[in-house]
């Protein structure tokens, strides 16, 4: 795609018929600041051409630490989450033509309000919510599916090994999504365990990869959703005993994990991930846990062709963690 119409739109169509879709960027809705206790309902953009931020469109409510997917060029979806402090049942639909937002009137089958999931996307086809917490505090074994042409939920029949919330979501679209870490139910421990649900038949397997563990034999609370379709995914930040700067590169062709050698700026818990196909991911935001209740605003650039890490001179428009991710990737 050429850089002035990444800029600008990418022109589609032919013939008389010419539609012009919006530039490639990624959505950091809503987070949470502990310093201050507050929750925010403020929508950071930031364009991939240009790795400018601006301010758009404000969630209804001030809301924290529900997860997003997203459907390529069209939409993102919020699902679950906090609202003004109460578990929300409801999804939120971000239009990319025109960064427009609604209110879903589906909700998570089975009456369960979640938040703390591991999101993963099969674009052009649904959305899957996996594991996470309920009302009651009962951490989740099952994954739900947001079709995209309906917008509506079911269930996959396969659940995940175990119960687990704060797990970490990231998608080899077309093939399969991975369910990494994560706190267990039974113990409250972190669990190392790496599922994979396949697209093709919604079933989950073991991937025999390892996360990496600390004093907590695992890791959990980790940026999604930072992924080169068909090459590899990377799992950034977390903590497991302490928070970490580290990127947990899973290899796509062959399901093993690696740890990168770029590491963050900043040792982070709960930043928000969101990816520009076959360019870059970036890792925005985040609880630098090590100073205390210390929220950053600052924007890591992972560059997929070389590995690199560098920082953005954008940042965004408030200090927080626990935002949601949504990206206009720019690619079907």
């Amino acid at each position: 795609m050429s850089p002035i119409l990444d800029s600008i739109g990418s022109v589609k169509g032919f013939g008389w018929g010419v539609l012009l879709s919006a530039a490639p960027a990624g959505f950091i809705l809503g987070g949470y600041d502990g310093t201050s206790d507050i929750y925010y309902s403020t929508t950071n953009k930031l364009t991939y051409a240009t790795e400018t931020r601006s301010v758009t469109t404000s969630l209804a409510t001030a809301q924290s630490n529900g997860v997003g997917v997203s459907n390529t060029t069209k939409a993102g979806y919020k699902v679950g989450g906090y609202d003004t402090g109460a578990i929300s049942t409801y999804a939120t639909k971000v239009n990319f033509a025109d960064d427009v937002f609604s209110t879903l009137s589906i909700t998570i089958p089975s009456g369960y309000a979640i938040n703390n999931q591991a999101p993963h996307s099969n674009h052009g086809t649904a959305g899957y919510i996996s594991t996470g917490s309920s009302e009651s505090n009962s951490f989740l074994t099952t994954s739900y599916k947001l079709g995209y042409s309906s917008e509506s939920y079911s269930t996959i029949a396969d659940t995940i090994s175990t119960g687990v919330a704060y797990a970490g979501g990231i998608s080899n679209s077309g093939t399969a999504g991975y369910v990494a870490g994560g706190m267990r139910n039974d113990s409250y421990q972190n669990t190392s365990r790496v599922d994979k649900i396949s697209y093709s038949n919604d079933t989950r397997s073991a991937t025999g990869m390892s996360v990496p563990g600390g004093s907590q034999g695992g890791t959990r609370q980790f940026a999604h959703d930072i992924q080169n379709k068909g090459s590899a995914g990377y799992y950034a930040a977390g903590y497991n005993g302490a928070s970490q700067n580290t990127f947990l590169k899973v290899n796509f062709s062959n399901d093993t994990m690696s740890t990168l050698g770029a590491t963050l700026a900043y040792a982070l818990i709960n930043p928000t991930g969101i990816s520009y196909e076959g360019v870059a991911g970036y890792v925005c935001g985040g609880w630098n846990q090590p100073s205390g209740s210390t929220r950053i605003n600052g924007i890591d650039k992972l560059l997929f062709s070389n590995e690199t890490r560098s920082t953005l001179s954008a940042t965004l428009s408030y200090a927080a963690s626990h935002h949601t991710g949504v990206s206009n990737s720019g690619s079907i």
